[in-house]
């Protein structure tokens, strides 16, 4: 099948990957080279490398909302278009510029988690599981009709990152087998649909009045959590629950265990501001924690 490729990050080349075996992939959209770095040289992005590597023509408008640029992918002449983690607006002429649409790989089994953080809204949400589900886009947000959904379950462990690639182990051979045998897809029940904004810094301020599991959980969707120490800001990596009580964003003890709104939370990987991540042992031989000292919300 002929296909064009719209996204951005490293963690989609393994779809890559596996279409460039099996279909030919006519040109590749990805998101426009960005300063990094100490001299903030332009960085292309993971997929951009990618294509420039397999020698697929790469394009990165600055919006695809340009006459020029949707005539340019009509007169491409594919198929489909594959979409995963573009970021970027697609209007309607693009969403009809190929015979079988936009086919878009999302994290969630839709409706549930529509948006831009199905990953993280799933683990914070306590989700058993979540899931991958292959859409063609319409002009609403995610909620196009489904071509196929795999579930996969969430471990008490999961971050973003590992529920991220397991959620991409399945999405690849999910794809490649819709395009082996391509059929429509099926409309969506808008029961249980939900959204998934994207994170946004505040959040991860831990708040001490949650209990102790919703912290624990926040901390391990967001890849970190911040608390006050000594008027100090420090990040929690991981935490772990722990029976008990005590004033709420208090230390019970010397050992960085801080009760919450319910139970106590035991801070396990810590990391200050400038600083690598530490385990608590290591924490603690350079920063004396006592107990009663109060983890202060930060503002």
């Amino acid at each position: 099948m002929k296909l064009i490729f719209m996204g951005t990050p490293g963690f989609t080349l393994p779809v890559l990957d596996a279409l460039i075996t099996k279909h030919e992939l006519l040109a590749i959209y990805t998101r426009a080279p960005k300063p990094a770095g100490h001299g903030m040289h332009l960085k292309k992005s993971a997929v951009h490398e990618w294509g420039e590597a397999h020698n697929i023509p790469v394009f990165t408008p600055a919006t695809l909302k340009n006459e020029e640029v949707q005539k340019q992918i009509k007169d491409l002449g594919a198929e489909a278009i594959i979409v995963y983690a573009y970021a970027m607006m697609i209007p309607s002429a693009v969403l009809t510029a190929t015979p079988k649409g936009c086919i878009n790989i999302h994290p969630s089994l839709l409706p549930r988690w529509r948006g831009a953080a199905p990953i993280i809204r799933a683990i914070q949400a306590g989700d058993k599981e979540t899931g991958v589900s292959l859409m063609r886009l319409d002009e609403g947000w995610d909620t196009g009709p489904v071509f196929a959904q795999e579930k996969v379950a969430i471990s008490a462990e999961d971050t973003p990152t590992t529920l991220g690639q397991k959620l991409n182990d399945v999405a690849v051979p999910m794809l490649i087998k819709l395009l082996d045998n391509f059929h429509e897809p099926v409309a969506q029940n808008e029961t249980g649909a939900c959204y998934a904004p994207k994170l946004e810094k505040a959040e991860m301020a831990i708040d001490w009045n949650q209990s102790a599991e919703q912290i624990e959980r926040n901390i391990r969707a967001f890849e970190g959590g911040f608390f006050l120490l000594n008027s100090k800001r420090v990040k929690a990596l991981k935490a772990k629950v722990l029976e008990g009580s005590g004033t709420v964003g208090t230390t019970i003890n010397d050992n960085l265990d801080v009760a919450c709104g319910k139970n106590i939370l035991s801070l396990e990987i810590l990391q200050k501001e400038g600083k690598k991540p530490t385990t608590k042992h290591d924490f603690l031989l350079g920063t004396k924690v006592e107990k009663g000292i109060n983890l202060c919300a930060i503002n």
